[in-house]
């Protein structure tokens, strides 16, 4: 049978100190990641994607995933075979999440 999500990847990133909506406390940065089942496609034709800084960068793959429950912002770090990516850009679509790394 196939899938819909092959693969599983972990993203990784430092988070910095902020302040809990819920209660008004100051929270201690730190480490964050995510594991999940996604669909990695490698960048085979040398498109370019806008970073959130405007600059089009090359993309080594493009990753589809369900909407996941955070945003995981650019400098974040995943290994794909063996190599280690730095994600450029992510979008939470209505039905699914892009990430290009």
């Amino acid at each position: 049978m196939l899938s819909k999500r092959p693969h599983t990847l972990t993203f990784r990133w430092n988070s910095e100190p902020a302040i809990d909506e819920d209660t008004g406390r100051p929270t201690e940065g730190g480490e964050e990641s995510i594991t999940f089942q996604c669909r990695y496609q490698p960048n085979g034709t040398g498109k370019f994607i806008e970073s959130e800084g405007g600059v089009s960068l090359s993309y080594a793959y493009k990753v589809f995933s369900d909407v996941l429950p955070v945003v995981i912002p650019a400098g974040a770090t995943t290994e794909i075979n063996g190599k280690s990516f730095t994600v450029i850009r992510h979008d939470n679509m209505q039905m699914h999440s892009r990430i290009w790394v």
